[in-house]
């Protein structure tokens, strides 16, 4: 769910065009917080879908490199609940068919990419029945002006149907709705057409069949049937190829399509093939304007209860672990689990693949947290198996009171969702229970710091340190790492970047110190280049200047009196930003390097992100994550970790820096492994002079 003012995530899967370029600006004017990524490759797209949750994936048409069958494959093979978006550069009714071929829950042509905003706020309608009602309609502007017989099924009871499918049949759409499927249609191979449509899941299936018109055959084609979900609601799609001598003209003024109300109880023969969820399950939807209701309710009450976040740890891993062979049995088995353990008055929706959302309606929070406590417990001691395999499952819950002070449904359940977060973040398998008034004092206070830093930036009280990168093993150079500091308001003392970099994060002020940080590294570079022409700087940078598509031509503004320096500049990114912006950094090193400049990557590790900066982004040079070096030599598992990135560096003609080096037995050992560079305090500790003796080591 995607309300106004949370985040939208959008991986855009299709070449370099101006109109992906608008999303985000478009998104951000409309209200929302926008993360687009896009990707050219089929490796890229299964890496970001496993890096994290998308809310939609929106794919390009006529994009040879990733065609939209495959991408659509791709997705459904994943596992993930995104909805797919079917972007195309002009609009006709064929391209309707299309899109509806591979299950599109909308259309974007180039000439209407405003209509973002409004899907958005089409799919987070409140109200159950009217959020069926609007996908009814939306399916039905997909079939509307297209000729292709198309019917959707509850089981095998047609729901919805189209004007082509009725004169097919020779039949009104109340005639069609009043009879099974079967009634006028036969597979070719005299099998049974209700245990076909049994077996389909979301992968098609394509038969050949014959129609039956009062008891005659009257023509023959093929059926290709598909899973699908409308409003949470699981049903199967029938589209109909029949050769076109066969097929009856489509009545221009087309029908209304209509749809019933499915009768879960219809689908318990399917159980096994498609793991039904309980049944105790509500809607999103309906959870939410449950827990409108009851806000309200307490209004002139002093009652509480609690409302909470059930969230997978770990979700990627474990989905991978699983493979899609076993995980839909064990996430349905997580989910009847869960349920079967609650009390009867909660009410319980799925709020994603990983996450539920519950109304405690009649316990306080702390009542709650009890209970929840239990879960989480069981959850962690449950035998979840995959094959032969035990597959270790915890859950991170956060909980928020629910009281006369509640602003409304989206506030609570974001305090959930930020309350879970935490949980996640402490190292799972636990239960948070969101602090509204601590929330509040911290709030009160980061506004207060951001504005301390901002005044910082006014009066010019960061500083630089410099630190010396010196060689082991690669060409000897006289490298310096730039670090910042802020000087306390009184200039008693200078604060370390994990004391305020943070705060900066959350006050939007890091593309400007980072802006500073650029500007005074160049200057003093300047001036120490008339005396030691072989000086160069290593300069940290955040992930925000990614995003910025005037960066690069900023940097190369400023070294328009010296453009020589490129040379001697180093400009340092950490894996995690560069794994979540990965087709904006590859933009940018390119660019980058084209100056003349080299690229550095931090914190590499045996973990998903550094995966994808080896195998997509263009750089020069790797950093060991510093968490591998402390205490280095007690530690078997860092050293055998650090042998085999430096081994993958070296494949790939890239130099090694192992920093935070701590004594001289760490740097024995980094020695064996034949690192290029080392950076710590055993060689110097930070200081405002570039003084370090580079032959010290040799």
């Amino acid at each position: 769910m995607s309300q106004q003012g949370a985040t939208v995530r959008i991986l855009v899967v299709g070449e370099e065009l101006s109109e992906f370029d608008q999303l985000a600006p478009q998104l951000r004017e409309a209200g929302y917080k926008a993360l687009c990524q896009r990707v050219e490759s089929e490796g890229e797209l299964r890496d970001f879908l496993e890096l994290q949750e998308w809310d939609y994936v929106l794919a390009q048409q006529d994009f040879a490199a990733l065609p939209i069958e495959q991408t659509a494959t791709i997705i459904e093979s994943n596992g993930n609940q995104q909805g797919l978006l079917f972007f195309c550069r002009s609009f006709d009714p064929s391209v309707i068919s299309e899109a509806l071929k591979y299950h599109a829950i909308d259309i974007i042509s180039a000439t209407e990419m405003s209509r973002l905003p409004l899907i958005l706020a089409r799919n987070n309608e409140d109200n159950a029945g009217e959020a069926l009602a609007n996908v009814c309609e939306q399916y039905r502007s997909l079939l509307i002006s297209i000729d292709t017989p198309v019917v959707c099924l509850d089981t095998s009871r047609p729901v919805l149907v189209n004007q082509a499918y009725c004169e097919l049949v020779g039949q009104t759409q109340a005639e069609v709705l009043s009879h099974t499927i079967s009634d006028n249609i036969q597979l070719v191979d005299g099998s049974n057409l209700d245990t076909l449509l049994e077996s389909v899941n979301s992968r098609s299936k394509v038969s050949a069949i014959q129609i039956i018109k009062q008891g005659e055959i009257i023509c023959q084609g093929a059926i290709e049937a598909k899973q699908i979900t409308l409003a949470e609601e699981n049903f199967l799609q029938l589209l109909f190829h029949i050769p076109k001598e066969n097929k009856s003209a489509v009545h221009e003024n087309a029908t209304d399509l209509t749809l019933s109300t499915p009768d879960k109880n219809n689908n318990a023969d399917a159980t096994e093939t498609r793991y039904s969820l309980p049944d105790a399950l509500c809607s999103e939807s309906e959870l939410i304007s449950l827990l409108e209701e009851r806000i309200q309710g307490l209004r002139d009450s002093d009652d509480t209860v609690g409302f909470a976040h059930i969230k997978m740890d770990n979700y990627f891993k474990l989905k991978k672990t699983c493979g899609p062979q076993h995980w839909p049995r064990i996430n349905n088995e997580f989910a009847h689990l869960v349920i079967d353990m609650l009390p009867e008055s909660y009410q319980v929706a799925k709020f994603s693949d990983s996450a539920y959302i519950l109304l405690a309606d009649e316990d306080p929070p702390e009542e709650a947290k009890q209970k929840l406590e239990n879960i989480a417990i069981s959850i962690a001691e449950h035998n979840f198996k995959a094959g032969d395999t035990r597959v270790p499952m915890t859950i991170s819950i956060g909980i928020d009171k629910v009281s006369n002070l509640s602003q409304n449904a989206n506030s609570v359940l974001s305090h959930a969702e930020t309350a879970c977060a935490v949980a996640a973040e402490r190292g799972g398998n636990q239960v948070n229970l969101h602090d509204a008034e601590g929330t509040e004092v911290n709030l009160k206070r980061d506004a207060a710091k951001i504005e301390n830093l901002r005044q910082a930036l006014a009066q010019d009280r960061f500083k630089l340190l410099y630190q010396p990168i010196a060689s082991l093993h690669a060409e000897p150079k006289e490298f310096y790492q730039v670090l910042i500091r802020l000087q306390s308001e009184d200039g008693s003392e200078l604060l370390l970047p994990q004391t305020f970099l943070e705060i900066a994060t959350r006050g939007n002020l890091m593309p400007e110190i980072d802006r500073w940080v650029v500007i005074n590294a160049i200057e003093r570079l300047k001036k120490e280049k008339e005396e030691n022409e072989n000086l160069s700087f290593f300069v940290l940078q955040g992930g925000d200047v990614l995003r910025d598509p005037n960066y690069v031509n900023w940097i190369q503004s400023e070294l328009k009196d010296s453009p020589k320096l490129a040379n001697s500049l180093l400009f340092e990114y950490t894996v995690k930003d560069v794994a979540q912006n990965l087709r904006f950094a590859m933009t940018t090193f390119k660019k980058i390097r084209a100056l003349g400049c080299k690229v550095v990557l931090s914190r590499f590790n045996k973990n998903r992100e550094s995966e994808i900066c080896i195998k997509h982004a263009q750089f020069d040079m790797m950093k060991i994550d510093g968490s591998l070096l402390h205490r280095l030599n007690e530690h078997k598992a860092h050293q055998e970790c650090i042998q085999e990135l430096v081994q993958l560096a070296e494949s790939k003609n890239i130099v090694t820096v192992a920093p935070y080096v701590e004594d001289a037995n760490s740097l024995a050992t980094l020695w064996r492994y034949n690192i290029g560079y080392t950076q710590g305090y055993f060689l110097q500790e930070p200081s405002d002079q570039l003084n370090y003796d580079f032959g010290e080591l040799m």
